[in-house]
C-alpha cells in the first residue's frame, strides 16, 4: 500500500486562492495517476491533498513490492514538475507498507467502489504521517523483500499509533544496482561426457554425427552448450555457431547467415566489403566453389552478379532449396577437412521449414566429415519429427533430454551464491524445482534479503524474478532494456540506440547484471525467457511506441523487420508492410517465406480494426502467386479467389481471375480455366492493360493447346506476341514466342517452331529470363525433324548438363526425356538406355506422369532391339495406364502404334493400329501423327503386310505436305524401299535405293533406320 501527501499543504491552502488550489490538485492528481498507472499501481482514493493506492491488486505481478518503491521515487519527480500556486514546486511525503489486505468491490450508497482494507494500509497511513518533505518511509517486512535493489537509511525504531510494539523504519535513498556473476557447471557431467565422447570418436573415425540436446525453457541447454564448445575448442575444433529467433530477425542475422559469418570470420557484419572479402578469400583457399557462390552470396547478403542471377532465378523453388542445402552441406564438409568443425544451431523449435531442410542437409555432411552438429531445441515445439528424421537417411543422430536438476545438484548450484544449506537457499531450491535458470534467478534477486528464520517471498513464475531484477535498474538502463526487449533476443547497440531514440545509450550495466552478454559486435539476452518477460511487463502503449519507434528505424532498409513492429504496435499501416515485405522475398526467390509474409499480412489486412480490404486483395494475389510457384495449384486458386472477393476495381479482378485460370490450366480444369479468362479479357481491354491482355492471351493458348486446338492455340500466342511488343515487355514476348513455338510444333511446321524457339531463347539470353532450357530442348526436337540429329544431340546434352550443374529440376526431366529419345533415334542404345533410366528416375521424383510413359515408351524401343518382346510389352503397358491417367492426347495414339509393334496376333495388332488411328481424331499434336504412323510401318513390315505399310507410308507423307519434313521423308522413303526390295528379290535398283536410303540416315546422324536397313541389305 502507499500514501502520498503534499508537503505545507495546509498552509498552501491559507496563502491561496480555492480556484488556484482547485487547478493545482487537478495537475497534481493527473501526474500522480499516471505515474501509478504506469508502474502497475491502482489509485484507490484521492482525499483533500493524499493519494491512496496499491500494487498487486486487483492484478498481481509478482514483484508488486518493487512497483511500489519505484512509483514512489517517480511521484517525488514527478510532484517537482507541478508548480503550487505560487509556482514553487511541489513536494511531497510518502509512506509505504506490505502485508495482506482483503480487496473487494463495496456497494451502498447507489455506488459501487473498489477497496481494500487490512493492517497494511493503516501502516501506510501512519508511515506517510511520519515522513518527512522529500522523504519515503517504508516498512521493515517491505524493506527485507526490496533490500536488493535499494539503499536506504535506517529511521530508527519507532512507535507506530495503532500498533502495539515499537517498528523498525526505513528511508529511500536511491536504488542499486547489482554485478552478475557467473554460475558453476553442475549436474550435467553425464551429458557432456556423451557429448566428449563424440567429439574423440570423430577424431578416431573422421566421421560425424549430430546431437540435439532437449529440454524446457530455463533447463541449461545453453550452459551445456558453452561447456561443450570450451571442451571443443580445447580438442582444436572450430566452433561456428547460429542461433534461430523468433523475432527481430534482420538482414543477415538468421542461423545460417550468422554461422557462416562466423566460420568464414567476417569481423563485421555490418561491412559489406569485409564480407565480399571473407568470400573470395574462401573461394580462393577452395572453402567455396563457383557453384556455391550464389548461394553464399544470399547468406551474406552480398548482391548476385548478373549472370549468377539469371541461373538463380531460373531454378524453380524447389530446385533452389535443394542445391542451397547441398551447396551448404559441401561448403561445410572442406572446412571440416581442414580443421574439425563443432557447428551449433541454437533454438531449434523456433526454426521455419526452410531452415529445417538445411539442418537436414548439415546432417547428412555431418555423417560424411570430422564434424558435429550439435542442435538445441525446447521439447515443446520441437521440430524434429519422424519425417525430418526420414530425410537424413539414416545418418548418425542422437538425442540428449536433459532433466531438472536433483536436489543435490541444485545445492551445488546454489552454493555459488549463497550457503547452499540455508533455509532460504533450501526454500529457493524447492520453488525452482529443479529449473537452474529459475533457481539462479530466485538466488540473485533474493539473497541480499536473507535474514535467519525469515521465509523467502519466491515469486510464483521466472517473469517475476527477471522484472525484480529490472526495477533495480536506473531509468536510462530500463528504458534501454525494454527497447532491446522490443527488438528482439538479438540486438545491435546502434539499433537499440535508434529505437530507444537515446544516442548514447549503452549496455554495460545490463552486461553487469547478467541481463545481456556481448555477442561479437552485437548483444543477446542471456536467456529468452528474460527477453519474454521484460517484453511482457512492458505497458502495452509504451511497447507500441517502442514498436513504431523500431519500424522508423528499419523504414526500408529492412521492410520484414518494419513489417513485424509495425504488426505488433497494432499500427493500421502494418498489412501494406507486409506486402512490401513479401514483395521484397518473392524477388529474391524465397517464396516460402514470402508466402508466411504475405499470409500474415492478409490477417491483419482482415482485422476489423485495422483492416485493408485493397492492401488484402494485393496480398491474396501475392499468396496465390507464391503457391502457384511452389506447387500447391489447389490452394493457389483458393488464394486468387479470395483476391476476387477483396478486389475494390477491375484491375485487381482482372489480375485474381488471371491466376485463378493459371491455377485451372495447371490442375487441368481447362472449363473453368476458359471461363475464367472469359471474364478477366474484357476487363483488361476496357482498361488498356496490355501486359495484362498479352498474358492472357497467352494463357488461353497453352489451353488450346492442352485440348489438341492447335489453330486456335496458334492464333492467340500470335495476339499475344503481338500486344507483348507493343508494350515492348521482353518476358511477355519471351512467353509468345514460346507458346507459337509450341504451337508451330504441333502442327508439324518445325522450321517454323525453330524459329520461334531460337527468337525465343535470343530474348531470354539477353534479357536474362528464366525460360531458357525447355525451349533448348525444343529446338534439339525441331533439329531432329531437319535430320540434324547430332546438333540435336548437342543440344539436348547442353541443357542436361547446365540443368544438372543448377539442379534445375523441371528442366532436367524435360532434358533428359530429349535426350533419350535423341539417342535413341542416333542409335546410341547403349547410351539411350543409361539415359533412360535417369529420365525415369527424374520423371518419378517429380511426380510428371506424362513424361514417365514417354520415356518407358523409349525404353520399350531399347528393349525390342534386343530382342526382349515380353519387357517391351510391359513397358508399354505401364505407359499406356499412365497416360490414361493424364490424357491420352499427348501421347495415347503414339502408344497404341508402339504396342501393334509387339502385339501377339495379326488381330491384335490391327486393333492397336485402329485403336491409334482413332485417337489421331482426337489431337492435333503432330508427334502422335510422327510416332504413331512409323511405328504402324514398323509393325506392318515385320509382319510382311506389304499393303497396309505402304498405306501408312502414304498417310504420313500426305500429312505433312504443307511444311515438308526432311524426316518424314526419309522415313516414308525407308519404308517403301524396304518394300520394294522384298518385291523385287533385291535387285540392282532395289539395293541401290536402300544404299541411298542408308547414305541419307548416315547423313543425318539417325542410326535408328539403319537397322532396318541393313536388314533389308543382308537378305
Amino acid at each position: 500500500m502507499l500514501f502520498a501527501d503534499i508537503t505545507g499543504y495546509t498552509a498552501l491552502c491559507a496563502s491561496a486562492d480555492p480556484e488556484q488550489i482547485q487547478e493545482m490538485l487537478g495537475r497534481f492528481f493527473d501526474a500522480m495517476d499516471g505515474v501509478v498507472e504506469s508502474h502497475g499501481g491502482r489509485v484507490l482514493d484521492r482525499a483533500g491533498d493524499a493519494v491512496m493506492a496499491v500494487f498487486g491488486a486487483p492484478v498481481a505481478h509478482g514483484n508488486d513490492a518493487q512497483r511500489a518503491l519505484h512509483a514512489a521515487l517517480a511521484m517525488h519527480g514527478a510532484a517537482a514538475g507541478v508548480p503550487d500556486c505560487h509556482g514553487v514546486p511541489l513536494r511531497l511525503h510518502i509512506g509505504i507498507a506490505k502485508g495482506e489486505v482483503v480487496a473487494a468491490v463495496i456497494s451502498g450508497g447507489g455506488k459501487a467502489k473498489y477497496s481494500v482494507t487490512g493492517d497494511a494500509v493503516n501502516l501506510a497511513a501512519r508511515l506517510d504521517a511520519l515522513a518527512q518533505a522529500g522523504e519515503t518511509l517504508i516498512s521493515d517486512a517491505l524493506y527485507r523483500e526490496v533490500a536488493a535493489s535499494v539503499e536506504v537509511e535506517a529511521a530508527g525504531s519507532q512507535v507506530v499509533k495503532g500498533f502495539g510494539a515499537p517498528m523498525e523504519l526505513w528511508r529511500v535513498l536511491r536504488l542499486r544496482q547489482a554485478r552478475g556473476e557467473r554460475m558453476p557447471f553442475v549436474g550435467r557431467h553425464a551429458e557432456l561426457g556423451q557429448l566428449v565422447g563424440a567429439l574423440d570418436a570423430v577424431r578416431e573415425t573422421g566421421a560425424g554425427a549430430t546431437v540435439l540436446v532437449r529440454g524446457d525453457a530455463g533447463i541449461g541447454k545453453s550452459r551445456l552448450v558453452e561447456e561443450f564448445q570450451a571442451r571443443a575448442r580445447d580438442m582444436g575444433f572450430d566452433t561456428p555457431s547460429g542461433q534461430v529467433l523468433d523475432f527481430g530477425v534482420g538482414k543477415g542475422q538468421d542461423a545460417i547467415s550468422t554461422l557462416l559469418k562466423a566460420m568464414l570470420q567476417v569481423g563485421a557484419p555490418d561491412d559489406e566489403g569485409q564480407r565480399s572479402a571473407a568470400l573470395q578469400a574462401a573461394i580462393a583457399r577452395g572453402l567455396v566453389t563457383d557453384a556455391e557462390v550464389m548461394f553464399v552470396n544470399e547468406w551474406l547478403g552480398l548482391p548476385q552478379p548478373k549472370p549468377l542471377e539469371a541461373i538463380f532465378e531460373a531454378m524453380d523453388n524447389a530446385t533452389r532449396q535443394r542445391r542451397a542445402g547441398e551447396a551448404l552441406g559441401a561448403l561445410l564438409q572442406r572446412a571440416a577437412a581442414a580443421r574439425p568443425q563443432l557447428v551449433l544451431i541454437e533454438d531449434l523449435h523456433w526454426a521455419s521449414p526452410e531452415l529445417l531442410r538445411l539442418v537436414a542437409a548439415i546432417t547428412l555432411a555431418a555423417a560424411r566429415a570430422p564434424m558435429i552438429l550439435l542442435l538445441t531445441s525446447r521439447i515443446e515445439g520441437d521440430p524434429i519429427d519422424k519425417a525430418w528424421r526420414a530425410s537424413i537417411h539414416g545418418s548418425a543422430f542422437m538425442t540428449i533430454d536433459l532433466a531438472p536438476l536433483r536436489p543435490q545438484e541444485a545445492r551445488l548450484l546454489a552454493g555459488g551464491l549463497v550457503e547452499a544449506t540455508s533455509r532460504f537457499a533450501l526454500m529457493c531450491i524447492e520453488r525452482a524445482e529443479g529449473n537452474p535458470l529459475f533457481l539462479e534467478q530466485l538466488l540473485r534477486t533474493a539473497r541480499a534479503g536473507e535474514t535467519p528464520g525469515l521465509l523467502p517471498s519466491v515469486p510464483p513464475t521466472i517473469q517475476s524474478l527477471v522484472l525484480e531484477r529490472m526495477d533495480r535498474l536506473a531509468a536510462p538502463d530500463r528504458t534501454a532494456l525494454q527497447a532491446a526487449a522490443v527488438i528482439g533476443k538479438r540486438f545491435s547497440l546502434a539499433n537499440l540506440r535508434g529505437v530507444a531514440g537515446v544516442p548514447d545509450a549503452r549496455c554495460d550495466v545490463l552486461v553487469a547484471a547478467d541481463i545481456v552478454r556481448p555477442d561479437g559486435p552485437d548483444f543477446l539476452f542471456a536467456h529468452a525467457l528474460i527477453q519474454e518477460a521484460v517484453y511482457a511487463s512492458t505497458l502495452k502503449s509504451r511497447r507500441r511506441e517502442l514498436h513504431l519507434a523500431a519500424a522508423r528505424w528499419f523504414d526500408t532498409d529492412d521492410p520484414l523487420l518494419q513489417a513485424e513492429h509495425l504488426d505488433r504496435a497494432e499500427d493500421a499501416t502494418a498489412a501494406a508492410a507486409y506486402l512490401r515485405a513479401a514483395a521484397q522475398e518473392a524477388a529474391r526467390l524465397r517464396f516460402e517465406s514470402a508466402l508466411r509474409l504475405a499470409e500474415r499480412g492478409g490477417t491483419v489486412a482482415a482485422d476489423p480494426a485495422r483492416g485493408n480490404a485493397a492492401v488484402g486483395c494485393e496480398l491474396a494475389l501475392l499468396c496465390g502467386e507464391m503457391l502457384r510457384e511452389i506447387g500447391r495449384s489447389t490452394e493457389s486458386i483458393a488464394a486468387f479467389q479470395r483476391a476476387l472477393e477483396l478486389a475494390g476495381d477491375d484491375l485487381l479482378r482482372c489480375r485474381a481471375l488471371m491466376g485463378i485460370a493459371a491455377g485451372y490450366r495447371v490442375t487441368g480444369e481447362f472449363v473453368a480455366a476458359m471461363h475464367a479468362l472469359g471474364e478477366a479479357r474484357p476487363m483488361a481491354e476496357r482498361l488498356g492493360l496490355t501486359i495484362e491482355r498479352s498474358r492472357i492471351h497467352h494463357t488461353q493458348g497453352n489451353l488450346y493447346f492442352a485440348q489438341g486446338r492447335i489453330a486456335e492455340c496458334d492464333a492467340e500466342h500470335l495476339l499475344a506476341l503481338q500486344l507483348a511488343e507493343q508494350c515492348a515487355d521482353p518476358e511477355s514476348q519471351a512467353r509468345a514466342l514460346s507458346g507459337l513455338g509450341d504451337a508451330r510444333y504441333a502442327q508439324g511446321r518445325m522450321s517454323s517452331a525453330l524459329d520461334y524457339f531460337r527468337r525465343c531463347v535470343a530474348l531470354c539470353d539477353e534479357d536474362q529470363i528464366r525460360t531458357t532450357g525447355p525451349n533448348r530442348c525444343m529446338i534439339g526436337h525441331c533439329l531432329w525433324y531437319a535430320n540434324q540429329l547430332p546438333a540435336a544431340v548437342a543440344e539436348a546434352r547442353s541443357v542436361c548438363e547446365d540443368a544438372q550443374r543448377f539442379g534445375i529440376v523441371s528442366v532436367l526431366v524435360f532434358a533428359h526425356a530429349s535426350l533419350t529419345q535423341l539417342l535413341t533415334e542416333s542409335g546410341s542404345l547403349q547410351e539411350a538406355t543409361a539415359s533412360a533410366e535417369k529420365s525415369l528416375a527424374l520423371a518419378r521424383l517429380a511426380g510428371s506422369r506424362r513424361y514417365e510413359a514417354t520415356v518407358l515408351s523409349f525404353s520399350a524401343d531399347h528393349s525390342l532391339r534386343r530382342g526382349d518382346r515380353a519387357q517391351a510389352r510391359r513397358d508399354l503397358d505401364l505407359a499406356l495406364e499412365l497416360a490414361r491417367q493424364t490424357g491420352l492426347g499427348f501421347i495415347g495414339a503414339a502408344l497404341e502404334g508402339a504396342l501393334a509393334r509387339v502385339a501377339d496376333s495379326a488381330e491384335e495388332r490391327v486393333a492397336h493400329l485402329a485403336e491409334g488411328e482413332a485417337l489421331l481424331l482426337q489431337t492435333g499434336i503432330a508427334h502422335n501423327y510422327l510416332w504413331f504412323y512409323r511405328s504402324a510401318m514398323e509393325a506392318c513390315l515385320a509382319a510382311r503386310d506389304w499393303p497396309r505399310a505402304l498405306h501408312y507410308a502414304d498417310l504420313l507423307e500426305q500429312k505433312f505436305q504443307v511444311e515438308p519434313l526432311p524426316w518424314v521423308a526419309l522415313m516414308v522413303e525407308r519404308a517403301r524401299a524396304i518394300i520394294a526390295a522384298a518385291k523385287s528379290g533385291h535387285d540392282a535398283a532395289a539395293i541401290a535405293r536402300l544404299q541411298a536410303v542408308r547414305a541419307a540416315a548416315v547423313a543425318a546422324g539417325n542410326g535408328w533406320v539403319l537397322a532396318g536397313i541393313d536388314h533389308a541389305l543382308a537378305n
